[in-house]
């Protein structure tokens, strides 16, 4: 991603984490304060992983999550705690609330 593209992000003008993925789980962008929750300093760090590399999940919590992350369109947002791995390797207990990718991008455009 063009660093200049990320840098006018209307996500980084928020202070909570927000983490765009896609529906194979690929992170595609992730605020700045984002970043600096996690400990990370660049996007390159993060945007291509996957989410499942960041979760401190076992197998059956990040089952879950998958599951949640296939929202189809018209169905209401979802919401999950889940603990990330910081860039340290300490953990960050969050509640996620998951969107619809079009309800996503209409937040996005609005903004």
């Amino acid at each position: 991603m063009n660093e200049d593209i990320e840098q006018r992000s209307p996500y980084d003008a928020i202070a909570c984490l927000v983490i765009t993925v896609d529906r194979d789980q690929t992170i595609r962008q992730v605020n700045r304060f984002g970043l600096q929750l996690l400990g990370y300093e660049r996007h390159g760090e993060l945007v291509g992983a996957t989410l499942g590399s960041i979760l401190a999940a076992n197998e059956t919590q990040r089952a879950g999550l998958a599951r949640l992350l296939h929202v189809p369109d018209g169905k209401p947002a979802s919401r999950c705690e889940v603990d990330l791995k910081r860039r340290d390797g300490s953990r960050l207990a969050l509640s996620l609330l998951l969107l619809p990718e079009r309800h996503a991008e209409s937040c996005e455009r609005t903004q």
